[in-house]
């Protein structure tokens, strides 16, 4: 007798994991952020979080190809927006 992986379907790659990053312009947000791009294959990004930094999450969020992008503070909601305009990208705060 011998194991047989649960995942024993034949793949041709590595799947793709749809992720969410809270917080992504944070030192551990930094980190995953690092991580996902040495993986570009593995990983869609679906959304990212940030506290107050709407700059730096726009331009985060065009880099990963993020389909939402939120900022917790709204005084920073409008460089969100502004920074996402024409990308496709929804902002919301």
């Amino acid at each position: 007798m011998s194991a047989v992986p649960l995942n024993a379907t034949p793949s041709s790659g590595p799947l793709e994991r749809s992720v969410t990053l809270l917080g992504a312009t944070g030192s551990i947000g930094t980190s995953t952020v690092d991580l996902i791009r040495r993986a570009r294959d593995r990983y869609r990004v679906e959304a990212v979080t940030a506290s107050t930094n709407g700059t730096a999450l726009a331009a985060l969020a065009r880099d990963l190809g993020a389909r939402f992008a939120a900022v917790a503070d709204p005084a920073a909601y409008e460089d969100l927006k502004s920074g996402l305009s024409g990308s496709g990208i929804e902002a919301a705060a």
